[in-house]
């Protein structure tokens, strides 16, 4: 029930992700905002995701809290067809506030397998990779329909229905709790660091990719498209992924990744041709990144701190995607889409130095 519910928002975000930055830009014709409608609600992601992953510990509870906050989150969708290009991007930031409380979703999940979480994280993250494949699919018709958001709104609200089914299990709420002292501080610091660098590299390419690829006469239902292949490669390969982050080490498959993924955007960079960039677009590393890091964040905390440590990575990754959408904003309004996207792959250099290290620490 956890993987159905999981597919229905991730079928929602693979909607979101492509129309979005089109969505402002037609409304705005500023790559300013294009990374704003990015950037601002990652900010909250970013704060939030930890917040709710602290409350979940302190009471000892995650389904309630992501009832209580994605309800809410979906009910602003219905709102977004009459705003215009600042209100939308406001609301949008507070709506991240509410729907970062999904994000808890990893850290329940997790609490079931305590043996195999890379296993467990791969088959749960295929069904969110099936979403993203159903989202992208559908994105362009229903953006060319006029009822995006509502349909995303009455999506949303079914997760939250659905997460509500689940028997959670019993947790200690904390006597003595401490905000910050939790897990193995020093793998997740690591962790952390890594993460942020290297998803603020990709940040820099998923808040352009649509934009780029809409200047070169693509259509935003073939755009959904593409956006629905990396899903699809993603669910063909993150079930493949956990298995081989139990078998090799996520530390390992971590440095892998960030690796990779200075060669993808390098390559992204360098191609007119929009066939050839869909297909690098679609390169499934996300397969690899998602299930070594809440593997390895799983790994460093113990269950009643893991809501905690999975909270810590998420709000990691959102830091990335609120500095990457500005980065790679600026850099497109003020040098080209191309520029922004070799200075990703610069990045990643340093999120391979990181996940090095890591590496060195870290202990199964």
């Amino acid at each position: 029930m956890i993987s159905l519910a999981w597919l229905f928002f991730l079928t929602v975000n693979g909607i979101m992700f492509p129309i979005l930055p089109i969505y402002i830009h037609l409304l705005s014709e500023s790559y300013i905002y294009v990374g704003l409608i990015n950037a601002l609600p990652a900010l909250m992601f970013m704060v939030m995701s930890f917040i709710w992953g602290v409350i979940s510990d302190k009471i000892g509870k995650r389904k309630e809290i992501i009832f209580f906050s994605c309800s809410i989150g979906a009910l602003m969708y219905f709102s977004f067809d009459f705003l215009n290009a600042e209100s939308l991007i406001v609301m949008r930031t507070v709506q991240s506030v509410f729907l970062a409380g999904a994000y808890l979703v990893p850290a329940l999940l997790t609490e079931y397998f305590p043996e195999e979480k890379g296993k467990a994280l791969g088959n749960f993250q295929r069904f969110g990779a099936l979403g993203w494949l159903i989202g992208g699919l559908g994105a362009g018709y229903l953006y060319n329909s006029g009822y995006i958001f509502v349909v995303s709104g009455l999506l949303t609200l079914i997760f939250a229905f659905l997460m509500m089914t689940i028997e959670e299990i019993p947790k200690s709420a904390f006597k003595e709790f401490y905000f910050f002292k939790f897990g193995n501080f020093k793998v997740l610091t690591y962790l952390s660091l890594a993460t942020i660098v290297l998803i603020t590299s990709a940040g820099i390419v998923s808040g352009l990719f649509s934009v780029y690829m809409k200047g070169f006469g693509v259509s935003e239902i073939n755009i959904g498209r593409v956006s629905a292949l990396t899903g699809l490669c993603v669910a063909l390969t993150i079930s493949l992924a956990g298995k081989i982050c139990d078998t090799f080490g996520s530390e390992k498959i971590f440095v892998f990744t960030s690796f990779s993924y200075m060669w993808i955007w390098i390559a992204l960079s360098l191609t007119n041709n929009m066939v050839i960039f869909a297909i690098i677009y679609a390169i499934p590393a996300y397969s690899f990144f998602f299930t070594s890091t809440n593997s390895m964040a799983a790994n460093a905390t113990s269950m009643e701190e893991r809501g905690r440590g999975i909270g810590l990575v998420n709000s990691s990754m959102w830091l990335g995607n609120f500095a990457g959408p500005l980065i790679g904003g600026f850099l497109a309004q003020l040098f080209n889409i191309p520029l922004a996207f070799k200075f990703a792959g610069f990045l990643c250099i340093f999120s391979t130095i990181l996940a090095l290290y890591l590496r060195r620490v870290y202990k199964r």
